[in-house]
């Protein structure tokens, strides 16, 4: 089952004894403050859930499919999103 941002708050404000709009006021709090930290170049590690982290991508050349000719990709950043190890155990129910 995949759960939605709806869904998730409605199973958060089953959880929490609270509304829906409550609950998703809550994740959106949350979610914003991660990725506003995110924009910042700051690296967050949630103990027993998640970490996130800012990977640089380096410039690369390469080959363009369609007309066979050199191209370079441009640097990027982009988001990691690590499992912690005890989240791991519990979704492999160890």
């Amino acid at each position: 089952m995949k759960l939605n941002r709806t869904t998730l708050a409605r199973s958060y404000a089953e959880k929490y004894d609270i509304s829906i709009n409550e609950a998703r006021r809550r994740l959106d709090q949350v979610a914003d403050v991660i990725v506003s930290e995110l924009e910042k170049g700051h690296d967050i590690m949630l103990n027993n859930f998640f970490n996130f982290k800012i990977r640089e991508r380096k410039e690369k050349k390469a080959i363009d499919l369609r007309t066979g000719k050199p191209t370079i990709i441009p640097a990027t950043k982009t988001v990691v999103v690590q499992m912690a190890a005890s989240t791991k155990r519990r979704i492999k129910g160890k």
